[in-house]
């Protein structure tokens, strides 16, 4: 973090590096930043209390409007401004609730699993056989009545959508199972679970059948289970929902005016959005937090800086960096005037510093 902060305050202040150790600014807010550090504080708030932060939920929304709030509270003595712009649009919006999932044994195993986003939940709690999807469509169709309120074990190893991750298409097997009355599909995923995204759909076209991606040690034993003839119930509840749509989601754009030299623009970064399969942590609220926590910083320590700094939280940047072309679009002009563009996108760990790459 220390290192982050240097580096801000050397493309800000000053190029001269002899100069660094004696700068009063970089100094006071180092000191705040050891004295005072509130970056964990921010990863909570954005992990715990918000959660995972898919584009077009109610966790992305209210997040977004959480930092904007903050940093416009922290910034009224320095002139500091943020604020949402709209960076694109979902066809509707989606939101995950709690999912549970066990064998229905003399002595019940608990689940380990995940359904990606924008996906089915199940019809409040479901229970059901578990079976084998037959090897061809000609004995699926063959079968077809059998698979009547049963869970379906399908092959292969997916984090993403049954039915398509960029563009939602039910594959034939989806809608023989549906049309068959089938309670879902499960898949064997490694652990520890990594679930991206399937595709968004629309309001009139929504997914109905699970698509659930179990832990594949689990997944082996129920499918040795079925092989050997035993019969296996079971039982899923999954609050996955959908609300209409268009929905709006939004960067946020934080303004540090410069003083001689406004007109030049140094940019901090770090996606705000997120996957929902667990609280994004990691991606990317570690990155964000650290981005957030130097705006903080700054602001508390009253710099006024000769150069502009812009702070961009984006959106939408596990659907295909939606948000930062959404930003480059709208702000087309202001882009020959940034001198320099730092972003955080981490993975878990320590946070050392940052790379800067040769211009």
């Amino acid at each position: 973090m220390k290192k982050f902060l240097v580096a801000i305050v050397f493309g800000i202040s000053i190029y001269n590096s002899a100069s660094i150790a004696q700068d009063a600014t970089a100094l006071r807010i180092i000191a705040i930043g050891k004295s005072d550090p509130q970056v964990m504080q921010h990863l909570d708030v954005l992990s715990n209390r918000f959660g995972g932060r898919t584009t077009g939920s109610d966790a992305y929304t209210h997040a977004a409007a959480w930092v904007t709030n903050q940093l416009n509270h922290w910034g009224k003595p320095v002139g500091m401004t943020a604020e949402l712009e709209i960076a694109g649009q979902m066809s509707l919006g989606f939101n995950r609730g709690p999912w549970f999932g066990r064998i229905l044994d003399a002595s019940p195993v608990t689940l380990n699993f995940a359904t990606p986003s924008y996906s089915s939940g199940t019809k409040g709690v479901q229970a059901g056989t578990e079976m084998m999807v037959p090897v061809t469509q000609t004995e699926l169709e063959l079968r077809i009545k059998e698979f009547k309120g049963a869970w379906v074990l399908i092959p292969g190893e997916s984090a993403g959508g049954r039915d398509g991750e960029l563009i939602y298409k039910t594959k034939t097997m989806t809608q023989k199972l549906i049309e068959a009355g089938a309670l879902g599909t499960i898949q064997s995923a490694e652990e520890p679970l990594h679930i991206s995204t399937s595709a968004p759909t629309h309001w009139e076209n929504l997914p109905t059948l699970p698509d659930i991606k179990l832990a594949a040690t689990q997944y082996q034993a129920i499918q040795k289970r079925l092989q050997q003839g035993e019969k296996v119930v079971l039982e899923f509840d999954i609050r996955n929902w959908f609300y209409p749509g268009p929905v709006n989601y939004h960067n946020v754009v934080a303004t540090l005016p410069g003083a001689d030299l406004a007109d030049q623009i140094i940019v901090l970064g770090a996606h705000l959005n997120s996957f929902d399969g667990g609280t994004g942590a990691a991606d990317n609220g570690a990155g964000f937090a650290t981005v957030m926590e130097a705006m903080r910083l700054l602001a508390q320590a009253g710099v006024k800086p000769r150069r502009s700094i812009v702070m961009l939280g984006f959106a939408g940047e596990e659907l295909g960096l939606k948000g930062a072309e959404a930003y480059t679009a709208s702000h087309s002009k202001d882009l020959p005037k940034i001198l320099m563009m730092l972003n955080r996108d981490s993975a878990p760990g320590a946070i050392t510093g940052i790379t800067i790459p040769n211009m």
